[in-house]
């Protein structure tokens, strides 16, 4: 496509389209969501291995036998 063709397309879009924002809320509500949801994910990782390993050891020592 060229530049032309591309300016005739957009010039065929009614005007009444362009000046549509009634998915403008979901849309940031989603954006908002997603990258709540990756925080959170990230969070857990950092937060969750070090206490898994800690949780992991407390099991092997009181899991050893008693000399």
């Amino acid at each position: 496509m060229t530049d032309e063709t591309n300016a005739r397309d957009l010039r065929a879009v009614p005007a009444s389209l362009l000046e549509d924002e009634r998915g403008i809320a979901f849309t940031e509500y989603l954006l908002l969501v997603i990258v709540v949801g990756i925080l959170v994910s990230a969070s857990l990782l950092a937060v969750g291995v070090p206490i898994f390993r800690a949780f992991r050891f407390s099991q092997i020592v009181l899991g050893a036998p008693v000399p």
